[in-house]
């Protein structure tokens, strides 16, 4: 008997806002949890007083600050605090996905296979699949309707609500990967979902590279290319040998051999210190 996968159902929403301003008070010295909860606590989207005390400590947990009374800023907090807001939505998305089984899961199991491989989810006909996704008129426009990402999930992880599966789109829409606008078909009024295209910073690659490396100083490729980075930014094979070429011209890895990419530092600490400084020159 094959066993349907399930997952923890995305419950919060990207907290950019809020995620920004504790990355940015550790880097200016401040260290007390209390302090930075309270400082977050407005800025998340929670809707009561205690849901966004909850929402800030989820940020705290996302950006690897635990429960710990007094926190220190890391390579990932300067990072945060000091990219744009484009490239700084990118890499909390990343961030956030990588906390997330779900939000990751619609990514790598419907986006990707839909938008990058040109196929249809895994469990539909591409002619149910088509009815689903408004009778293929979304098809001819390169998007994917609420409805189609919904049916994956109730079929593939038995989620019956779409909350969920509409939250996790709305995510990755305010994260930047996502654009979404109404297209009129004569019953009724779709919104369709696409990429937005474009490569994500080479900060969102190394924050993929050091979660990847364990004790060690290298990256396997073949990781890379099936993980999370490649899924969640929709990024076809030669995306990543450029953005790796990139990450060598920065002087971040050495020429990948034997299907590895050797890590010129030791930590992401470092690492943000040279796109950052590269940044600023």
């Amino acid at each position: 008997m094959v066993r349907t996968p399930t997952y923890p159902v995305l419950t919060q929403e990207l907290h950019y806002e809020a995620a920004v301003e504790i990355a940015r008070r550790l880097v200016a010295g401040e260290s007390y949890r209390d302090g930075l909860l309270a400082a977050a606590a407005p800025l998340t989207e929670a809707a009561t007083a205690r849901g966004t005390r909850r929402a800030a400590a989820a940020v705290m947990t996302r950006l690897g600050l635990g429960r710990r009374r007094r926190v220190r800023a890391s390579g990932l907090h300067r990072l945060l605090g000091s990219l744009p807001e484009p490239a700084g939505r990118q890499l909390w998305t990343y961030v956030v996905a990588a906390h997330e089984p779900m939000l990751a899961a619609v990514a790598g199991e419907v986006l990707y296979p839909y938008f990058v491989e040109c196929q249809t989810p895994k469990g539909f006909a591409a002619e149910e699949f088509s009815v689903i996704n408004a009778n293929g008129l979304f098809e001819v426009a390169g998007a994917i309707t609420h409805a189609a990402v919904a049916a994956y999930g109730e079929r593939r992880w038995g989620i019956v609500d779409p909350a969920p599966t509409g939250r996790a789109l709305r995510l990755l829409r305010k994260g930047g990967i996502l654009g979404a606008t109404w297209l009129s078909r004569p019953s009724a009024r779709c919104l369709g979902y696409f990429p937005m295209g474009g490569l994500p910073d080479l900060a969102c690659l190394g924050q993929a590279m050091f979660s990847m490396s364990g004790h060690g100083r290298h990256v396997r490729l073949d990781r890379l290319r099936a993980g999370l980075f490649v899924h969640l930014f929709l990024l076809r094979p030669v995306a990543v040998d450029f953005l790796l070429e990139q990450a060598m011209d920065l002087g971040l890895v050495d020429e990948p051999r034997g299907g590895v990419a050797p890590l010129r530092f030791g930590s992401l600490d470092e690492v943000a210190e040279v796109i950052i400084s590269r940044r600023t020159a």
